[in-house]
């Protein structure tokens, strides 16, 4: 309706001659027949998109054309295993908590200055850094994965072919980072805030569009860490691609930042707000969160391939791939795939030679680490970490390599100079596991103290609870640490296999053998090996690791192994092909 129109009804009603009990009058039959005032707000609301639904949609499209592209026999074949699985999980049925669970919660969000003391409204400081930092934040990230890999396409997928060298999952991880924050859904968290600052909000009001927020960032959560080392590569292949220093709009510690604030302040008040929404004390890792939160495996980073460009395109090679590959491109890469699967198979045939009380042997003599399972997937880690350090670290400070410091259009490539900072990292994976070491003696010790009375089994199950939380977290994040250091590793090492295979601009004398004296050093398995020989098995080596780390591999996940599966292994036969155990496995 017009406005000059609505004008003329109000002059013929005389509704300027009206008092203002008189109004209220009108206005209350108004309401009780039924009528209702639509604010701007709800307007807007109205005109949101669902991004959900839209997905969804999107995927029922993809799943049409690709029905349409295969043979009859296949679309039969996949309907059949399209009815065998169902496409949704129902929500899981929450147990009640016990009061004493819900009295932590509120004592978080009170702590944490996301409520008032009742829990029932919003703190005022909390609101605040949602329309600021945490806003800021999140803009961060899709500023720098739109100046990255959109704001010139063809410069952007040269930069993730890079990445897929190393791992796919690099850049599911930014794609999904830089499509997290959404205008609507922070204007949807606060819009009230803003228009009344000073008056409180209750906790309810924006719990779907705060659930949204949490749900794509524990999505997220796991991969903290190789989402800031994907960033920091990423701009270093800008840089080098694109011939400048550095992108002038986006800084490595600006980034480095962000992600702190989102991951270290932001994620554990949304996980707790999630937790007093169900009146459930989860952990952040928990598996019902996801089930809760109905994320399916298609959503999750790490189902991505190598030559995809988003975390939604699997079914098929979309056409813009191939106008930006030629065929030759494309079968140097299918070479490239099977020569990386080759160099795989042989770090883990280096690895599988090991088994857990060798290596226990060699690098626990001291019986440091008693204390600890074989089953344990983090003590697993660090003795292959060890056995790293003790057989093939030599390449990272060896005086034997004579390497050539290569001048270009951006920069100076001091490989010398890499590899010595690669070795000073080590400290830091020692670091995180006997920090790992400590938390789980402090578990053995209060899980062994055992409660005499009825009274301190409450206290003992909470102490418990703690202290397991504590360890699994840590124990993560030592896996995490050593993960990252063994890709960057990774990273280098192929850098300079590849320039031996081609310009060797690098290194002035591969051909050279590696001396070792015994008597300072022992016995290494670089003994006797020339330069390029023993570059190229310490990057097999690094590979493998960073390949059973990585999500998909057998030592991430839970915190122990399966002793059903360990025992299993001990009952095989040892004489079974190891070539074919690692074939099953890549």
């Amino acid at each position: 309706m017009k406005e000059n129109d609505i004008d003329k009804i109000k002059a013929k009603l005389r509704l300027n001659e009206i008092d203002e009990a008189q109004r209220k009058e009108l206005f209350k039959k108004f309401t009780d027949a039924g009528g209702k005032v639509i604010s701007e707000r709800e307007k807007r609301r109205s005109l949101m998109i669902d991004r959900e639904k839209q997905k969804e949609h999107q995927r029922r499209l993809d799943e049409h054309h690709k029905a349409k592209s295969q043979p009859k026999g296949a679309t039969e074949l996949n309907e059949k295993k399209a009815n065998l699985s169902p496409i949704k999980k129902t929500a899981p049925r929450l147990q009640e908590d016990p009061p004493f669970n819900k009295f932590i919660i509120r004592m978080k969000l009170r702590l944490m200055r996301v409520t008032g003391f009742n829990t029932l409204f919003f703190h005022k400081s909390f609101l605040k850094k949602l329309s600021g930092p945490y806003k800021t934040s999140l803009m961060e990230l899709q500023m720098a994965y739109l100046a990255l890999f959109k704001k010139d396409p063809s410069l952007g997928n040269r930069i993730i072919g890079r990445l897929d060298k190393i791992s796919p999952l690099y850049y599911a991880l930014i794609d999904i980072a830089g499509d997290i924050f959404d205008p609507m859904l922070f204007d949807e968290i606060t819009e009230n805030f803003i228009i009344s600052p000073e008056s409180p909000h209750g906790v309810s009001e924006i719990r779907e569009p705060l659930t949204r927020l949490f749900r794509s960032l524990f999505i997220l959560k796991p991969y903290e860490n190789t989402l800031l080392n994907a960033f920091e590569k990423s701009i270093d292949y800008y840089g080098e691609i694109a011939n400048t220093r550095e992108l002038k709009t986006i800084k490595k510690k600006d980034l480095r930042n962000s992600l702190f604030i989102i991951f270290d302040d932001l994620f554990p008040k949304l996980h707790t707000l999630f937790c007093h929404y169900h009146g459930v004390l989860f952990l952040e890792n928990d598996r019902k969160i996801e089930e809760l939160l109905e994320i399916i495996p298609a959503e999750k980073p790490d189902a991505r391939k190598k030559g995809y460009s988003s975390n939604y395109e699997r079914s098929s090679l979309s056409t813009s791939m191939e106008d930006i590959y030629s065929k030759e491109e494309i079968t140097q890469e299918s070479s490239q795939e099977s020569e990386e699967d080759k160099n795989l198979k042989e770090g883990l045939k280096l690895m599988y030679k090991l088994d857990f009380n060798t290596l226990r042997s060699l690098y626990d003599k001291k019986n440091r680490f008693e204390l600890i399972q074989e089953n344990d997937k983090t003590l697993l880690t660090y003795l292959l970490f060890l056995e790293f350090e003790s057989e093939y670290s030599i390449i990272l400070t060896t005086n034997q390599i004579k390497f050539n410091i290569d001048f270009d259009s951006h920069g100076k490539s001091n490989y010398k100079e890499k590899l010595q900072n690669l070795f000073e990292r080590m400290r830091k994976c020692h670091e995180a596991f006997m920090t790992y070491y400590d938390a789980y003696g402090s578990y053995i010790k209060i899980k062994s103290s055992r409660p005499i009375s009825n009274e301190q089994y409450i206290t003992y199950t909470k102490r418990v609870d703690e202290v397991t939380k504590r360890k699994n977290e840590l124990g993560l994040m030592c896996r995490n640490v050593i993960q990252s250091f063994m890709e960057n590793v990774q990273s280098v090492l192929s850098e300079l296999v590849e320039d031996m295979n081609t310009n060797q601009r690098f290194i002035n004398n591969p051909q050279d053998i590696i001396e070792i004296y015994e008597q300072i050093e022992g016995d290494k398995k670089l003994k006797n090996k020339k330069i390029y020989e023993a570059i190229q098995i310490a990057y097999k080596y690094a590979m493998a690791l960073s390949y059973r780390l990585s999500p998909g591999g057998d030592l991430t996940g839970s915190g122990e192994f399966l002793e059903e599966k360990s025992a299993e292994e001990k009952k095989s036969p040892e004489n079974e092909s190891i070539l074919k155990e690692l074939d099953d496995i890549i």
